[in-house]
């Protein structure tokens, strides 16, 4: 939708996640972001698209430990709550195959065992070493931020979200921390923001609000692990994380008399040692060897098998082998942003963002009119649809490829805004937000 401002001017506003989508799929970004002004999303997704409320509960979870001093039990206790009351409701309704609902839960109790382990993880981890280094700056935390430019009379105002502003203790020099959940922080993950518009966008709009230098952008990572399906067949596909996962072999049938228990846990199947030691068989390893556990031991939910669960392995992988838990916490070296590159990023994005958003308008102008066969004339010269593997994940394929009604409201609803300011354009006067 085109806004107005107060002179009568065009206002286009635009984020991140419109520019990443128009660049994935054309007609994605119409149907997500223009349909009617607002966009339109499913009202119900099945599968849930985990990554993204995985992510979102962590980030609440962590915005709880910043903004509101809970410790990390208590924040990842809560993120853990609010996950959970939103999605189960949805998979379990009467409508699913109950193999599916069960299928479904299954994944539920990992993803929420992922958000407790990484919400606490991370206050243990790397918490103190942010709060040793960095001052938070007062209204620097998931703030709301927005920077405009002028396009042939017309305003292009970008809209952004600070995840954690700080000024350096050593340097007193401002650094903007974007917190990243992932599955795997490889090199091409770490190597991708040196160019990922997301570290100049966000530092752009600080600079232009606080008349500050952001003197760089610190990308942190939050490791989930890699997904495999396990067993082969089932359908459930198991996170690759220790935080969550355990190496488990219960010996109780050949403990000696007196001994406790009898169940072995391990952080790690294969490892390669570092110095001498005594073997198991009582043989002795000169160092710099390969090694696995022997037979019995099975992979478990730490939920199910470790006393105090996942708080109680974690509080335990801190006494034993802190380095398997600071792995899953990414840290990488503050990337800076030059003056060139922002010019030349304005020049690349905001002359096209208006073309999208004028063409939109135009397709729904005939949406309007009832004169679908016009929108979708124009909707096929204007925002060209993707055609390969990755329609078949995608929410929309059945408008795009099956001629589905985008105002059937019983499986659509208005996207919820992403910013607060696009939020308040779009409500009407005198309604709260």
């Amino acid at each position: 939708m085109i806004h107005k401002s107060d002179d009568g001017n065009p206002v286009y506003l635009f984020d991140r996640s419109r520019l990443e989508c128009a660049r994935k799929c054309p007609r994605e970004y119409y149907w997500r972001y223009g349909f009617l002004g607002i966009g339109i999303v499913r009202k119900v997704d099945i599968p849930p698209y985990w990554p993204y409320l995985t992510g979102t509960f962590i980030h609440e979870g962590i915005e709880n430990i910043l903004l509101h001093g809970m410790t990390g039990k208590a924040a990842a206790d809560k993120a853990y709550a609010d996950y959970a009351a939103l999605v189960r409701p949805i998979i379990n309704s009467p409508d699913l195959q109950p193999e599916q609902s069960a299928l479904l839960n299954l994944d539920l109790d990992q993803q929420l065992d992922l958000v407790q382990a990484l919400v606490y993880g991370w206050y243990l981890a790397s918490y103190p070493t942010l709060t040793e280094n960095y001052t938070l700056v007062e209204d620097g935390i998931e703030h709301e931020e927005s920077i405009c430019w002028e396009v042939d009379g017309s305003l292009m105002v970008l809209m952004t979200r600070t995840d954690l502003l700080c000024k350096s203790k050593a340097t007193n020099g401002a650094m903007l921390f974007n917190l990243k959940s992932t599955s795997n922080p490889d090199m091409k993950w770490r190597n991708s923001f040196n160019r990922d518009m997301q570290t100049l966008t966000e530092a752009i709009a600080v600079e232009d609000r606080l008349k500050i230098k952001v003197e760089g952008v610190v990308i942190e990572g939050l490791v989930k692990g890699t997904r495999n399906e396990y067993p082969k067949g089932s359908g459930f596909y198991q996170h690759n994380n220790m935080l969550i996962y355990s190496w488990v072999k219960d010996s109780t049938d050949v403990s000696l008399p007196g001994e406790e228990g009898g169940m072995e846990f391990a952080y790690e199947y294969e490892w390669t040692c570092t110095e001498a030691h005594i073997m198991g068989n009582n043989k002795r390893c000169p160092g710099g060897k390969q090694h696995k556990l022997g037979q019995g031991y099975r992979k478990r939910l730490v939920r199910d098998v470790f006393p105090g669960g996942v708080y109680g392995w974690i509080d335990h992988l801190v006494r034993v082998a802190p380095h398997v838990l600071t792995s899953y916490f990414v840290r990488l070296e503050p990337i800076q942003r030059d003056e060139f590159q922002v010019e030349r990023w304005k020049r690349m994005n905001l002359p096209q963002e208006k073309i999208r958003q004028d063409a939109a308008n135009s397709v729904d102008n005939y949406f309007i009119a009832n004169d679908k066969n016009s929108a979708f004339q124009v909707l096929d010269n204007s925002f060209p649809m993707h055609e390969g593997y990755q329609c078949f994940d995608c929410s929309y394929q059945d408008i795009c490829w099956f001629n589905a009604d985008p105002f059937d409201e019983t499986k659509w609803k208005p996207r919820v805004p992403n910013h607060l300011m696009e939020a308040k354009m779009l409500t009407p006067e005198g309604e709260e937000v």
